[in-house]
């Protein structure tokens, strides 16, 4: 539980830092990547920084990576639990 407030902490903390139109740009980018099977992780989130640039999302490259990663942890645990 407590976990799960802290992750939301750090999401709405990005959110508001990057900016929201950018924050779901990188969530939509990494949601759509995400589901191919050939690609490497490096792969992929390549894919993701190149996404940004194309929409000239005004982030550095290590706030970049951030978005990307929160991003993918967030999707993570929106996923329903496989059992």
């Amino acid at each position: 539980m407590l976990q799960a407030i802290a992750l939301q902490l750090i999401y709405r903390a990005l959110s508001m830092w990057i900016g929201s139109d950018n924050w779901h740009s990188v969530i939509d980018a990494v949601k759509y990547i995400a589901t191919d099977k050939v690609l490497t992780g490096e792969q992929k989130r390549q894919w993701v920084v190149s996404h940004a640039e194309t929409y000239a999302l005004a982030l550095s490259g290590a706030l970049l990576n951030l978005a990307i990663e929160a991003a993918y942890q967030w999707l993570k645990s929106k996923a329903p639990a496989s059992q």
